[in-house]
């Protein structure tokens, strides 16, 4: 990401910022002119000192500039369209020596792989805490009491103490800074509710829900854990329940069911709303539903469907927008996986297609860590895996900063490592660099902001 500027997304054509630079240039707008405290976009001005405003337009919309020096304020001309929306993120003071307003095409995003967990698993559920992901229980022929934790920054993976009951199809949230381990099945179906302190590596048993199941899932909105829907018997039998944990109190309570009864469904929280998305209904039957929870008035609202109907999904969050990614589908008693990437906005109603997932996958887990979305474990047909994918919106670098575009004469990618030539004859691998699956065989380019050299790979 530029420092100090914005960026818009969306449906805009590449030469759209050499049309904006055009204009800044015409406006008067110079180097030495290069501090911009406020930005009007359609009417509504966001100010400097709000550095994560966002706002949204739509795809299609007409943008048009202007800037003025003297009151430092840079106008953006929005009307017509409609769709997909294009999201205007404030990052900090515009700075016209860092592109000062950047339009570029929405990106797909990309995938790393990364290190595998030490034993392949299906039906696990997975939380981050303090930037470790803790990927726990799941099935691979026996019910699994597993507690394995990942993190990021060392690409590496150790083992902490297994849940004291060993069950698969359960869910988890942290709450914090705990992870609690809801429900699930091994054999049967539970109510059990067991508490993780990373801090100590050691489990606690509280409350038990009261609604015994599996194949449910849980969010947290206001440090109150809501655990939705799920199945009993032999998933012939499917649930609309939808019950709160308060962690403080240790008690439940009922609350509003979902408009929709369905098992192994995912869901994700924006802006104190709680979206419970797709599931199996049964009879072979896959559902794409998306139904919004707001439990301040302790209703529920439809929302728009996921493109693609499925079960054994997985969600996160990253900028408020939900990537609903993996899953199952069952055709006639044959279970087949989805390698779909689909991403909502809450703001537009709206759903966009991803970079798919470098393999199929369901019955799959996901949890976010600096907005980089890990999708962990899962099942390709009757197979158990360990495999984990990381998920960016970008695929960009940013290198050597304060120095000239000079400095890098080219670049290039060579065994899933970012190769840079500086120009003396040395090509250094930066082995800290991650490849995305899809760009192995990419092309890439550097490019100068102003500030910040810039490697970026072009899928």
């Amino acid at each position: 990401m530029f420092p100090a500027a914005w960026r818009l997304w969306g449906d805009l054509v590449p030469k759209t910022v050499d049309v904006l630079k055009e204009q800044l240039n015409a406006a008067g707008v110079g180097k030495n002119q290069n501090l911009f405290s406020t930005i009007n976009i359609g009417g509504t001005a966001i100010s400097a000192t709000s550095p994560e405003d966002t706002l949204e337009l739509a795809a299609g919309t007409n943008v048009t500039l202007s800037a003025d020096p003297v009151t430092k304020t840079i106008s953006i001309g929005a009307t017509g369209g409609g769709g997909v929306g294009i999201r205007v993120l404030f990052d900090g003071m515009v700075d016209y020596t860092t592109l000062g307003v950047q339009l570029v095409s929405e990106s797909p995003g990309y995938w790393f792989s990364k290190a595998g967990m030490p034993i392949a698993r299906r039906g696990l559920t997975s939380s981050a805490i303090n930037g470790i992901l803790y990927a726990v229980g799941g099935y691979n022929g026996s019910y699994l009491s597993t507690n394995e934790a990942y993190d990021p920054a060392t690409n590496t993976w150790t083992t902490k103490n297994n849940m004291p009951t060993a069950r698969g199809y359960l869910a988890s949230s942290a709450v914090s800074g705990i992870l609690y381990a809801v429900g699930g099945y091994n054999g049967s179906h539970l109510s059990i509710n067991e508490a993780y302190d990373p801090v100590t590596n050691t489990w606690v048993a509280k409350a038990s829900v009261p609604t015994a199941r599996g194949g449910l899932t849980s969010s947290v909105i206001g440090d109150i854990l809501y655990v939705i829907g799920g199945g009993v018997g032999a998933y012939d039998t499917f649930l609309s329940v939808n019950e709160a944990y308060d962690p403080t109190t240790n008690t439940w309570a009922a609350k509003t069911s979902m408009p929709t009864a369905r098992g192994k469904l995912t869901s994700s929280v924006v802006g104190g709303i709680l979206y419970a998305v797709g599931g199996y209904l049964g009879s072979n039957t896959q559902t794409a539903v998306n139904e919004a929870y707001d439990p301040v008035t302790n209703t529920w609202t439809t929302k728009a469907s996921m493109p693609t109907a499925r079960y054994g999904l997985a969600s996160s969050v990253i900028d408020d927008i939900i990537y609903a990614v993996g899953g199952c589908y069952e055709s006639f008693g044959n279970e087949g996986n989805f390698n779909v990437n689909e991403a909502y906005s809450s703001i537009t109603n709206t759903w966009t297609a991803k970079a798919n997932i470098p393999i199929t996958v369901g019955n799959t887990c996901s949890s976010v860590i600096n907005n980089t979305l890990y999708l962990t474990g899962g099942s390709q047909l009757q197979y158990h895996i360990n495999t984990n994918f990381a998920y960016r919106q970008e695929c960009s670098f940013s290198l050597f900063s304060g120095v000239g575009p000079a400095v890098i004469t080219a670049a290039k990618i060579d065994t899933g490592k970012l190769l840079v030539d500086t120009g003396a004859g040395n090509v250094t691998t930066l082995t800290s660099v991650d490849v995305p699956v899809p760009c192995v065989n990419a092309s890439v380019e550097y490019r100068w902001d102003g500030s910040q050299q810039r490697i970026v790979v072009i899928g």
